[in-house]
């Protein structure tokens, strides 16, 4: 019955459930973001002379200050070091050399998100295609670089959402996971075979999961809640589609199936069954699914909600103190899952009953 399930759901963010566990995450699927940086390192150790990896280094470092200046506004100083960047590069190396190709490949993508802070987006498809180029003669010898190539992908999907085409990207979200999840050949351009998948380790690929899952379920948070049953079929199509889970990862992205069984017992109606899923969710995953936690608060408050429950207030205060308290999640964020905007005094009044 609905009304038990909330009520079991509002005890368990309240802090009375017996099952409810101080673990910080699930050990078999704690993400490594810096995995893919320490293979590439070795493999540019072992493939260059030492006099070449310090020029690479060099021109690397100034690639990354234009890079960290754009992420903070500094148009002008980043632009100021991707020339300098781009002149030593071709000060120091010749085009079609592999030293040239190698430095591109950390060099492109950083002038390229210049590029798409500055609006200028056919500039930066350019530069991104023309990685992809160099990614694609080099990934049958060095594995790791296609999720190189998978990043660029996920990247033209943050460009479809920044440019509006909000089908696109959620339909190139659709397709990386699909093909990632359950190996399925992707509708893109260049060469695409799951042969490449096999030969990544479990945990870079899981890590490259987790980054499109999860960045897809925050921005539906952010951006599309209004909407959120149609961005959730769109974004998710290809995986929502199956008859099973692959076999293939099943450890590694059981959290991510299991959110999408979750939601999708909610948007089918069947509400208690979402609550329960949600409820075993909360007790099973860690910090690093907190937005997909948030994610099924949210439709346990709509089911509530639209079902007149007694239980909807206590449900609010609890949703509000799990996300602030728990999750350490911004409060402008865990208010627009409770249709509530949220200041620091206002949130003091959700804590005192349940401390």
């Amino acid at each position: 019955m609905l009304s038990n399930k909330i009520s079991e759901l509002t005890d368990f963010l309240a802090g009375n459930d017996p099952q409810q566990s101080d673990s910080i995450g699930d050990p078999t699927t704690i993400t490594d973001s810096d995995l893919f940086e320490r293979i590439f390192d070795q493999t540019i150790l072992e493939r260059f002379e030492r006099e070449d990896v310090l020029d690479m280094y060099y021109i690397w470092n100034i690639f990354g200050k234009g890079l960290r200046a754009a992420r903070f506004g500094y148009m002008s100083t980043s632009k100021m070091y991707f020339d300098r960047g781009k002149q030593m590069l071709q000060d120091k190396t010749a085009e079609g050399t592999p030293i040239y190709d190698f430095i591109n490949m950390y060099a492109l993508p950083n002038h390229a998100y210049y590029l798409y802070k500055t609006k200028e987006y056919q500039q930066a498809n350019n530069l991104l295609d023309q990685l992809l180029e160099t990614l694609e003669r080099y990934e049958e010898d060095i594995p790791i670089l296609h999720m190189g190539k998978i990043q660029q992908f996920h990247n033209f999907s943050r460009m479809h959402f920044k440019r509006g085409n909000h089908d696109a990207g959620m339909k190139t979200v659709s397709d990386l996971l699909s093909y990632m999840m359950a190996y399925q050949q992707p509708d893109f351009e260049g060469a695409w075979s799951t042969a490449h998948l096999d030969r990544t380790p479990a945990l870079l690929k899981f890590d490259m999961v987790h980054q499109i899952f999860s960045e897809m379920v925050h921005s539906i948070l952010l951006y599309f809640l209004d909407t959120e049953e149609d961005a959730f079929y769109k974004s998710f199509d290809g995986l929502l589609k199956l008859e099973e889970r692959p076999k293939r990862d099943g450890a590694l992205n059981k959290h991510f199936w299991n959110w999408l069984e979750a939601k999708k017992s909610f948007f089918e109606g069947r509400l208690s069954e979402g609550v329960e899923q949600t409820l075993n969710y909360l007790r099973t995953s860690g910090q690093e699914y907190n937005y997909f936690q948030l994610s099924l608060l949210r439709s346990a408050f709509k089911s509530a909600k639209e079902q007149a429950q007694e239980k909807t207030p206590a449900l609010i205060d609890g949703i509000v103190h799990y996300g602030t308290e728990k999750m350490f999640l911004p409060p402008e964020i865990v208010g627009k899952v409770v249709d509530t905007k949220l200041t620091s005094e206002i949130i003091k009044t959700f804590r005192a009953p349940l401390c």
